[in-house]
């Protein structure tokens, strides 16, 4: 508690935090541009006010994905697009995110993997994830025929609604799947990922004096983050900390901890910065 107390009194780490957290945010907010863009043209202003709407919902509903349904359904309303689309937005939004971590992870535990600290469970783990996505990525067309194969003949309602869904998703990822735009994807991920990883790294760095190297720490910190995004807990609050250490303890229980405390002020930076998404989402319900 001392330590955490300690950090938020930290005026450079604030302002560093202040600084990384919210470019990173901008990166994905330019990331679900690109998808969003595959159905219609959206200003980035509205996309902004979207993703911070988003970030508010996403801090008081389990595993950070029910401010994604919010922001759908708002674009929805606002741009007269079909709701399975934009629905397909996000949700392809998350899927190429989560690609890109497991891409990162499996690279760069690469490049580590002969570290003293047993990492190989983590890179074979991350390897057989990365092919079975890729594999998938590139055999959406067959998927695509198969799911039509099998749901011609269904006549729910509710069914068709969700198969509309499920055929909207694999049509955006095939157009995202294409090199330019999965080349733009892959770069604005990474870019939001070594920001708000290497704010974390920053706290470790001003608690503990035998941090390991950011290139060992970026791959290990893309497979905590894997773990928080398991829907359990608001925004990931307390089950992300949770993986963390668990991950860490391998670097000591002094790493472990500081690692906790840098992911703690992540989210509290995500939590200050979503507050402006309750203003503009009172300003939205007010014109509905």
């Amino acid at each position: 508690m001392d330590q955490l107390k300690s950090s938020v009194q930290n005026t450079q780490l604030m302002i560093s935090g202040f600084f990384l957290i919210g470019i990173q945010l901008i990166f994905f907010m330019l990331r679900w541009q690109i998808i969003v863009n595959f159905y219609k043209k959206i200003a980035f202003q509205k996309i902004f006010k979207l993703n911070l709407i988003s970030q508010f919902f996403n801090i008081f509903i389990p595993g950070g994905v029910g401010g994604d349904i919010v922001k759908a359904l708002e674009l929805s309303n606002s741009e007269k697009i079909p709701k399975q689309s934009t629905i397909a937005t996000v949700v392809i939004d998350r899927i190429l995110g989560l690609y890109c971590m497991i891409l990162f992870s499996t690279l760069f535990l690469l490049i580590e993997i002969n570290q003293p600290v047993d990492i190989k469970k983590y890179f074979y783990t991350s390897l057989v994830m990365l092919i079975a996505a890729t594999f998938g990525l590139l055999f959406l067309n067959r998927i695509i025929s198969i799911l039509k194969f099998f749901t011609q003949k269904i006549k729910s309602k509710v069914a068709l609604k969700m198969i509309e869904v499920l055929e909207s998703i694999f049509t955006g990822l095939k157009s995202a799947s294409n090199l330019k735009t999965l080349s733009a994807v892959i770069l604005l991920s990474f870019l939001a990922q070594v920001f708000s990883i290497s704010f974390i790294y920053l706290v470790v760095q001003s608690i503990v004096h035998d941090a390991p190297s950011l290139f060992l720490f970026f791959p290990l910190a893309c497979f905590a983050f894997m773990a928080s995004s398991i829907p359990i807990t608001p925004g990931g609050i307390g089950f992300g900390q949770a993986a963390f250490y668990f991950i860490f303890s391998a670097f000591g229980k002094d790493t472990a901890n500081a690692v906790v405390i840098g992911i703690s002020l992540l989210q509290l930076f995500n939590l200050i910065f979503s507050l402006p998404g309750a203003y503009y989402f009172t300003k939205i319900s007010k014109t509905n």
